[in-house]
């Protein structure tokens, strides 16, 4: 099983590589077809310089200047083509390394772009796997050509060990002793691949902390509370560590190659031993010592080469098992839900004995969850933090999917509707928004893609989230650039909040809208005013329905159900007076939070 599984890994390798070198056909025949030839080319300088300097050694010897004159011209044009091909080849190739890594990148983000679960965005060894490869594109990107420079370096070593062999046949053996610091190579490759493996984490997490530190956002409580030489301290520690461990990896690799180069140094030596015999003997000319000496040299060169190139086609082997694990998990998580979403809601959205689990992990965070959210109705869910009531709009949205149970859209399941048709019928705003720093009208015109640039749309979804009288502050209106990294304004967490929250609202006649805390920075009389307005519109022909998640107790009350999700369980359900009455969870955190504003 693992050896079909290996060489299972090893076709597919072959088609990545295939991919790759395809690309760049696409992206740039000109150059593709340029650097096979130069490659192609390259192979057989070498073996031409050491003949055209044994023919002028010969032909000096005898005393024939037409022959040195000719050994010379080809000698020169060894050294003037070989010179000019190596600069055109790096330049060429360098330039379609680049067009590759564009498209490779492309690639890789519309890929993960297309994964609709967020479990590769919130576990850290998935993490880790899209860290490596993120940092490892170009590595990928040029293996392919890596390997086709590394077949011209064997071909050329090829060339150089007939040669050698034609002066005696034990001089060909210097061939297969170049072989160990190719193998070393690959030894020494293993090690500092399975460091960067194994400090990814390390790595991501100082990169994280010093980020931290150049975000304006953090840069309040940073300075206020004095931490950030304690946040670069730990930085510089993960950093250590990081170090500490590939520096370990380093040492082996390195070891392992001077012991690998030492061998072939003593081979060498022994070759020019036995060239001496034969010469003694007068079994090999003068010519035939410079042949050997220029070829024998130049191998330690073609060895490098084909060392280097290993290097990094090894390289792009890890990248490519990277590379390979994402489109895998793509293909995983793919949704396979084909039933086109209704236009309207009849009935409107069931959960039924609804049980979910973070991936990774054992712990229920929602457990036999039943609820009905019947066409055109407002429901709030409240709780305290860690309740579970994100992790439910998650489910609703299909950002996850459940362990058990299911999610009904009049009658049919979630799982098997149109994922994207879904989507694009369902808006939302969070209370971790993103601040798009684009221009404000842009920004808000994001959240629906096909009326982006609709200008009454967007003045629209301002004034229905307040946004308006942000804008009215601003000097170009909708035009404003917002952000500091581009010069533009920034605003404040209220006013960021609201221009998230209109970008949530520019959907029209969505089936399901979600307000997961999206007033958090409004004060409480924004937050009760914007959620009465999403209320009175939530009665729509379409049968929309309104998920409201919120702390604030006196804001929910006006929702047709409210419901109590307690340790990832329903606890209480119904409107605001009847939990009141009840005189259990509700109404002692209603009653606690208004003891707190009295």
């Amino acid at each position: 099983m693992a050896e079909q599984t290996l060489k299972e890994n090893k076709v597919r390798t072959r088609g990545v590589t295939r991919h790759i070198m395809g690309l760049g056909w696409r992206v740039d025949r000109k150059s593709t077809v340029a650097i096979l030839v130069l490659i192609a080319v390259g192979a057989s300088l070498n073996s031409l310089g050491a003949i055209a300097q044994r023919w002028i050694v010969d032909a000096a010897g005898a005393q024939l200047v037409a022959g040195v004159v000719m050994a010379a011209l080809l000698g020169g044009a060894v050294v003037g083509i070989g010179g000019a091909a190596d600069w055109i080849q790096r330049y060429r190739q360098g330039h379609l390394i680049d067009l590759i890594e564009v498209s490779v990148n492309d690639e890789i983000l519309a890929t993960a772009g297309s994964i609709p679960t967020l479990a590769h965005l919130e576990r850290s060894d998935f993490l880790d796997k899209v860290s490596l490869l993120r940092s490892s594109v170009r590595d990928l990107s040029s293996g392919g050509w890596a390997m086709a420079a590394g077949a011209g370096a064997l071909v050329s070593v090829g060339f150089s060990v007939v040669l050698l062999m034609q002066v005696h046949p034990l001089l060909g053996l210097l061939a297969p002793v170049s072989l160990v610091p190719l193998w070393a190579a690959n030894r020494a490759t293993a090690y500092e691949a399975g460091a960067r493996r194994e400090t990814a984490e390390l790595e991501r997490h100082e990169a994280a902390l010093h980020k931290l530190l150049l975000d304006p956002a953090a840069a309040k409580e940073i300075q206020l509370s004095g931490s950030a030489g304690e946040l670069d301290a730990q930085a510089r520690q993960a950093s250590d560590q990081v170090i500490a461990v590939r520096a370990r990896a380093r040492t082996r690799a390195m070891g392992l190659n001077l012991l690998s180069w030492s061998a072939f140094a003593a081979a060498y030596i022994a070759a020019l031993v036995l060239l001496a015999q034969l010469v003694a003997g007068g079994r090999a000319g003068v010519g035939d010592v410079m042949l050997v000496i220029t070829l024998a040299s130049t191998l330690r060169f073609q060895v490098r080469q084909i060392v280097e190139e290993y290097t990094r086609i090894a390289d792009a082997r890890l990248a490519t098992e990277h590379y390979l694990w994402l489109m895998d998990y793509a293909d995983r998580q793919r949704h396979t839900g084909t039933v086109p979403v209704p236009e309207t809601l009849g009935s409107g959205i069931k959960l039924t004995d609804l049980s979910f689990s973070y991936p990774g992990t054992d712990v229920e965070v929602l457990s036999g969850i039943n609820l009905d959210f019947p066409a055109g109705s407002t429901v709030a869910l409240v709780g305290i933090n860690g309740a579970g009531k994100t992790t439910l709009v998650k489910l609703l949205t299909g950002m996850y999917t459940p362990d058990r149970g299911s999610i009904t859209v009049d009658g049919t399941e979630l799982a098997g509707l149109h994922l994207e048709g879904w989507r694009q019928r369902t808006a939302g705003a969070f209370q971790d928004f993103v601040n798009f720093q684009l221009k404000v009208g842009t920004a808000i015109g994001v959240g629906d893609l096909p009326r982006s640039a609709d200008a009454g749309a967007i003045a629209a979804a301002a004034q229905a989230s307040g946004a308006d009288a942000v804008i009215g502050t601003l000097a170009n209106g909708p035009a404003t650039q917002l952000g500091l990294h581009y010069g533009g304004v920034q605003l404040s967490a209220g006013q960021a909040q609201k221009v998230a929250l209109a970008r949530g609202l520019m959907r029209q006649a969505p089936l399901l809208r979600v307000l997961d805390e999206p007033t958090a920075a409004m004060d409480p009389q924004s937050e009760d005013e914007l959620y009465r307005r999403f209320v009175d519109q939530a009665t729509g022909a379409n049968g929309m329905v309104t998920v409201l998640v919120s702390h604030r107790f006196s804001t929910v009350r006006m929702a047709d159900e409210i419901v109590v999700i307690s340790k990832g369980r329903v606890a209480e359900r119904g409107n605001h007076q009847a939990l009141m009455d009840n005189g259990a969870e509700y109404a002692r955190l209603y009653q606690a939070q208004a003891g707190g504003y009295s």
